[in-house]
C-alpha cells in the first residue's frame, strides 16, 4: 500500500544524503521499480560540484563503470531526453522518438540501440526518467529502473514519482548549501498550499478570492524569493524547508 504523504515526510525529515537516498530506494519499490540512479548531468557551480553520473545510485556497479568508461551519455537516448526536457517520461518510448528525429546521425542511433541492449543484459532494462533544471541552467537527472521490460505503464504513477523524485532532488542539493530564503507573505504561502494540493491558478484564485492575474503575480514573487523557476520546484522546496507541510496542503492551509 503506497503512502505518498509518508514518503514525502520521510524525504523531508532525512538527516543526510544517505538517509534521503535510502527513503527514495524504498519508495520506488512500491511503484514496481528496483533501482535508482541520481546524476549531476552538468556541472553544478552553485554547490561546487562537477558533473557526475551515478552520484547516488543502486544500479549494478559493473553497469555504471561500463557506462562511464565508454562515455555512453553521448549516445544514450534516455540521457539525451533528460537534457532536453524536464517532462517526466517512460524509457520505452525514447528510442522511437529518437528515430523520428531527422537530425539524428544514423551511426549515433545504432549506438543508442546498442546501449539499450547492453542495459537489458545488465538488468537495467526498463524505467522512467526525471530531469531537474536549477540555477544558471544546471541539470540533474534521476533514472528509475526495472530488471525486465514492462508494457503497462501508469501515468498516475509517473505523476507521483515526479513529486517524490523532485523532493529528493531538493533535499539532496540542500545538503550542500544552506538556504537563505526571503520571507514569504501569508498570501504567497496560501498560493503554495493550494498548488501543493494540485489546484490550478484559476482554482487558487477562486479559493482565496483574488484574480488569476494576482495569483500569477504572487507566483512571480515566489519564484524570485525561492530562487526556482517552476511551480513544482517551488512547492517541493516549500515542503522541504518547512514553509508548508503535507498535512497543511491536504486541506489547503499552511501551518
Amino acid at each position: 500500500m503506497r503512502d505518498l504523504e509518508k514518503i514525502l515526510e520521510g524525504l523531508q525529515s532525512a538527516l543526510s544524503r544517505e538517509e534521503a537516498f535510502s527513503v527514495l530506494n524504498q519508495s520506488i519499490i512500491q511503484y514496481g521499480y528496483s533501482n535508482v540512479c541520481y546524476t549531476l548531468m552538468t556541472d553544478h557551480p552553485s554547490i561546487n560540484q562537477s558533473a557526475y553520473h551515478g552520484l547516488a545510485t543502486s544500479y549494478p556497479e559493473d553497469w555504471i563503470k561500463h557506462y562511464n568508461e565508454n562515455e555512453y551519455q553521448k549516445y544514450d537516448a534516455v540521457w539525451q531526453r533528460l537534457l532536453r526536457s524536464t517532462t517526466p517520461f517512460f524509457w520505452n518510448d525514447t528510442l522511437s522518438i529518437l528515430k523520428k528525429d531527422n537530425s539524428q546521425n544514423p551511426q549515433a542511433f545504432l549506438m543508442s540501440e546498442k546501449i539499450i541492449r547492453e542495459a537489458e543484459e545488465a538488468k537495467v532494462a526498463d524505467g522512467a526518467g526525471f530531469s531537474f533544471l536549477g540555477k544558471s541552467g544546471e541539470i540533474a537527472g534521476i533514472g528509475l529502473s526495472r530488471e525486465k521490460n514492462e508494457n503497462a505503464n501508469d501515468v498516475r504513477d509517473l505523476s507521483e514519482l515526479y513529486m517524490i523524485t523532485t523532493v529528493f532532488h531538493e533535499k539532496f542539493i540542500s545538503t550542500y548549501q544552506t538556504d537563505i530564503l526571503t520571507p514569504l507573505t501569508d498570501r504567497q504561502l496560501e498560493v503554495l498550499c493550494w498548488a501543493a494540493e494540485g489546484k490550478a491558478d484559476k482554482e487558487i484564485a477562486f479559493k482565496i478570492g483574488i484574480t488569476v492575474a494576482a495569483v500569477r503575480f504572487h507566483w512571480k514573487n515566489i519564484f524570485k524569493s525561492m530562487e526556482v523557476n517552476t511551480k513544482l520546484l517551488a512547492t517541493t522546496k516549500a515542503i522541504r524547508t518547512g514553509l508548508i507541510s503535507p498535512q497543511s496542503f491536504r486541506y489547503g492551509h499552511r501551518k
